[in-house]
């Protein structure tokens, strides 16, 4: 029981971690490869939760997991710690953006 309490107090501090868990969640097929690209892009993430960062763009290539970090993971993350924020997620394309949608939800 501690072990469990500890791994979610680290998944509630930490959204690299937070985002390994969504990935895992909503992609299980697919075999999670952790890199420092996404460390970043969760401290990136996590200034912005704060308000240090209030814009922000990440350029990584297709498939680095960005949308999962940006658009999943941040959004619950951002809102399991503050359920009165609000939260608009943008993308090029409908379906992306409704896909992104049901995957946070």
């Amino acid at each position: 029981m501690n072990n469990l309490r500890t791994f979610e107090a680290v998944l509630r501090q930490d959204l690299s971690c937070f985002a390994q868990k969504v990935f895992n969640t909503v992609a299980p097929v697919h075999r999670y490869l952790h890199n420092w690209h996404i460390d970043a892009i969760a401290w990136h993430l996590a200034l912005c939760a704060r308000g240090e960062i209030n814009r922000l763009i990440i350029t990584v290539p297709p498939r680095h997991l960005k949308s999962i970090c940006a658009t999943v993971a941040f959004p619950a993350w951002v809102l399991g710690h503050d359920p009165t924020k609000r939260i608009v997620t943008a993308s090029y394309a409908d379906a992306l953006a409704v896909s992104h949608a049901h995957l946070f939800r």
